[in-house]
């Protein structure tokens, strides 16, 4: 006689409850970062600038008068270099000159500091002029080209900008190669020596904007030191009226067609692959199929978060979340972003404890998207996570935070400090070559032996020379 078979069922009730708890684990440490991201912005951000605009103010208001002597020092220098030059003679007559010039600037009259002033700056305009660097006839003849080619009342605002990104492009080729050549590692290696940071991060912003090569100015940032980023976020700030990562942020929110806000920001974006085509009509180029599975997925979270699906008490405890999610939920949509709104979707799900519409398959691979969600979060929201700024309203003391932000003020009045010795001493050298030939009966006539015009010498002067001038 033939044993039955019978077949055993397996209790999933308990890798189900399991899988419910992971879920609701990373879900909670999404919406934890999340609020915590939001504060941030709303509260700790506005506290910590009002605080450095304060702490920093005597700081910088330090380095601005070593700035002020510096500029008083190096326009000094520059006009007796340009008047040894000029009129042909020595270093120390052209000293003794301007010194006496200097004295009847300060006590001479009103109508005298007027003619001193005046010549003064057709005097800087000449140096200036000695600076610049040769004419690009084939950069302006480019420009010119492209101006002549196109009508300027019927021409297409988009076409413009696109021949100038074009033109900036091509202008900067050798710099835009250099900063694609940049290793992680070798930026690590410049970011170290903090004035080396800086010229790399100005230059590669100051280009890269023209250029429209945001994912190279984001590449550089990255991995810019906190002390760095402040201290060129204050420069940044001046000029722009915002730090780098709202301006970045900004670019983003412009590319993807929507209002700027830090959820916004959260999607994936690459700068790149966006502006390489700028002007193609990216929302023609999804594929149907994309956009009747988004529509899907979109009705789906609908049906669960619809106002009069909830309850008013839910909806009340919950409405900076449910503000969240809307603002997403409404960017994944309008660029058809299936895998965006299947995380929302299943999140929507764990929040309403709706897990009875989950598989436990579905319960499993949900914990493994949330988790690789969480980590998107950080890395999207890496410069707001290092930001001197984060937990700032929580802080008890500021004085470690005090000492890093005093930091690059101290290495900059250093370095002017520097500078500033060099030139006092070349200047001191200058003056006692002046005593010492006044003590012998003074300056002789100076001898013009030049009749070559000095527009023949083309090129630029040393930068010992015209120091105010020089790279």
């Amino acid at each position: 006689m033939k044993k039955k078979k019978e077949l055993i069922a397996l209790d999933q009730g308990p890798l189900i409850q399991e899988a419910i708890q992971n879920l609701e684990s990373w879900h909670e440490k999404i919406e934890l970062l999340e609020i915590e991201i939001q504060k941030f912005n709303d509260t700790d951000l506005k506290l910590y600038n009002d605080w450095h605009s304060l702490t920093s103010k005597d700081y910088a208001n330090e380095v601005n008068a070593l700035i002020d002597q510096y500029e008083r020092l190096v326009y000094f220098h520059n006009w007796v270099v340009f008047e040894a030059n000029d009129k042909n003679i020595s270093m120390p007559h052209a000293f003794h000159l301007m010194t006496e010039e200097e004295i009847k600037f300060q006590k001479g009259s009103q109508i005298e500091k007027e003619q001193i002033a005046k010549l003064r700056q057709g005097r800087n305009q000449k140096i200036k002029l000695e600076q610049e660097p040769d004419f690009d006839l084939e950069q302006d003849q480019a420009y010119e080209e492209a101006e002549d080619s196109k009508d300027d009342e019927q021409e297409d605002p988009n076409q413009r900008l696109k021949i100038e990104i074009e033109l900036a492009r091509e202008k900067f080729n050798k710099e835009l190669r250099y900063f694609e050549n940049l290793t992680d590692k070798k930026i690590i290696k410049l970011m170290r020596n903090f004035e080396d940071g800086t010229r790399l991060l100005a230059e590669c912003v100051f280009i890269c904007i023209q250029c429209y090569r945001f994912e190279l100015i984001e590449k550089i940032w990255i991995q810019t030191p906190v002390k760095l980023r402040a201290h060129f976020n204050s420069d940044f700030k001046k000029q722009m009226g915002m730090t780098m990562e709202q301006y970045l942020k900004e670019i983003k929110a412009e590319a993807l067609g929507s209002s700027l806000s830090d959820e916004d920001s959260d999607a994936e974006f690459d700068f790149k692959a966006h502006f390489e085509n700028l002007f193609d009509d990216k929302k023609s180029k999804i594929s149907e199929d994309k956009k009747e599975t988004a529509r899907i997925v979109y009705r789906r979270i609908m049906m669960k978060i619809h106002p009069d699906k909830l309850s008013p008490d839910f909806a009340a405890n919950k409405k900076a979340w449910l503000d969240r999610l809307w603002k997403k939920i409404q960017v994944a949509y309008d660029h058809a972003n299936v895998q965006s709104l299947q995380n929302l979707h299943l999140q929507v799900l764990i929040t309403l404890k709706k897990y009875e519409e989950l598989d436990y398959s579905e319960l499993r691979s949900g914990s493994l998207l949330l988790k690789k969600e969480l980590s998107r979060l950080e890395r999207v929201n890496q410069d707001t996570l290092e930001h001197p700024a984060w937990g700032f309203s929580n802080l008890k003391s500021y004085k470690k935070l005090e000492k890093v932000i005093a930091e690059p003020f101290k290495d900059n009045a250093k370095g002017i400090k520097k500078e500033i010795k060099r030139i006092a001493k070349i200047h001191e050298t200058l003056k006692m070559h002046v005593h010492s030939i006044l003590a012998r009966g003074g300056f002789g006539k100076s001898k013009k032996t030049r009749s070559v015009s000095r527009r023949k010498k083309k090129g630029p002067a040393h930068k010992d020379q015209y120091p105010l001038f020089s790279d």
